[in-house]
């Protein structure tokens, strides 16, 4: 059975829809994927200072709230303290559809624990000023940083007193050997001490 030229057009068209629709689904399906399980934070703030649009799932993992809570506290409310020129000065340098801006700075855990994270932020060129930020904690790699400079700072000292030591033990011994070789130098010059009734007295 043939069908005319409009069915056969509506049914190709049926059949395209579909198909992207499946491809559109299947592309969520994988973006969903990514966004569940990387380990970087994502989020999306509102250009406005509405507050946050999204924050992935690793949020939740990071920082022990929960979604909702992450979803209604405003922009640095975690931050630490001591850190909050930090992030204000990178924020305001931001330009719509300008440079990624990164800061060092302290985000505070649900528990009241202080955690070194590395923030790189965008400003959308959207119209909106939407606020694009990538989080990841490093707070062991900030430890490992200090742990270095005091190892560091240790190694330093430790140099300075053997070389102080080195330089006094030098002194100590210049002066007796300076005396040493200066009465050798006396005696070699000396003709008193080599003169023969000298020598008999000495022998």
């Amino acid at each position: 059975m043939s069908f005319p030229p409009r069915w056969r057009f509506q049914e190709r068209t049926r059949g395209d829809a579909e198909s992207a629709y499946e491809r559109l689904r299947d592309s969520e399906a994988l973006y969903r994927l990514l966004a569940d399980n990387q380990t970087e934070i994502i989020s999306l703030w509102s250009g406005d200072g509405g507050g946050r649009l999204y924050a992935s799932p690793s949020a939740e993992r990071a920082f022990g709230f929960t979604m909702a809570e992450l979803m209604s506290l405003p922009q640095s409310a975690n931050a630490h303290p001591d850190d909050l020129d930090i992030i204000s000065e990178t924020l305001s340098s931001l330009e719509p559809g300008g440079a990624v801006r990164s800061a060092e700075y302290r985000l505070m855990h649900r528990d009241g624990t202080p955690l070194w994270v590395e923030g790189a932020f965008r400003r959308l060129d959207d119209g909106e000023g939407t606020l694009l930020s990538s989080t990841r904690i490093i707070t062991e790699r900030r430890k490992l940083q200090e742990e270095l400079v005091l190892a560091l700072g240790e190694a330093q000292a430790a140099a300075k007193v053997k070389a102080d030591f080195l330089a006094n033990m030098t002194h100590e011994l210049r002066t007796p050997l300076n005396a040493i070789v200066g009465f050798s130098g006396l005696l070699k010059e000396s003709e008193t001490l080599h003169a023969p009734a000298t020598c008999a007295r000495w022998s």
